[in-house]
């Protein structure tokens, strides 16, 4: 009679046949593809009933509403606490490191490219980097010497998990996989990643992030 532990090595235990479990392993992927694509099958039939402004607006409200429930949105608008860390002179403009905060204990990092000589009123752009590289990717740091220059203000911050706000150790490329990390965490509270992203860049947009208080 077999010892216990080799009766237990012994078993099988798969519960299905192998093309049942061909099947199960696409399970999720394939019902997130059902959805999506019913999802657009329901927009497309709403974009063809719309036949006159009116119906646009309709159409165009309740598209906004969704948008804005999907990201869950702070209610409260704090007050911006904004610090600069240094200044960094350059032919025709000047660059300051940031931090502000948007959340409470979220800190962002953004470079301010500014005029040498600023003017009373000025145009305010800012930028919003890709998903694989930060603020000192050389284009952006191009675009805001060029328009400061120009005579506006640049604000080329560091989004959620990269450049200085990077939650991983090995750079480069990971900054995917760290953000898709993130926004599983965020999901499980009730948040989501791409609403965090956007209300960093509604608090810089409205509440003028490139205002300057005492350094750091």
């Amino acid at each position: 009679m077999k010892e216990p532990a080799d009766q237990l090595r012994s078993l099988d235990a798969n519960v299905l046949a192998p093309k049942q479990r061909e099947a199960l392993g696409t399970m999720v992927p394939d019902d997130l593809g059902k959805r999506i694509r019913a999802a657009n099958a329901r927009s497309t039939t709403q974009w063809g009933k719309v036949r006159s402004r009116r119906d646009w607006q309709r159409y165009r409200d309740e598209k906004l509403k969704l948008l804005q429930i999907s990201l869950r949105l702070p209610e409260d608008l704090t007050k911006l606490e904004v610090r600069r860390s240094g200044t960094i002179a350059g032919e025709g403009y000047r660059i300051d490191n940031l931090v502000y905060r948007t959340r409470a204990g979220l800190w962002v990092t953004a470079n301010l490219y500014r005029p040498a000589r600023p003017s009373g009123s000025m145009p305010g752009i800012l930028i919003c980097h890709s998903h694989h590289a930060p603020k000192e990717q050389t284009e952006l740091q191009d675009m805001g010497m060029t328009w400061a220059r120009a005579g506006c203000l640049v604000l080329v911050p560091d989004m959620l998990g990269h450049g200085e706000r990077r939650q991983q150790p090995f750079g480069g490329r990971q900054d995917y996989r760290s953000r898709f990390y993130t926004g599983m965490q965020l999901h499980l509270v009730g948040e989501s990643l791409i609403g965090w992203m956007a209300w960093d860049l509604m608090r810089r947009a409205r509440d003028g992030a490139c205002r300057i208080i005492s350094p750091i």
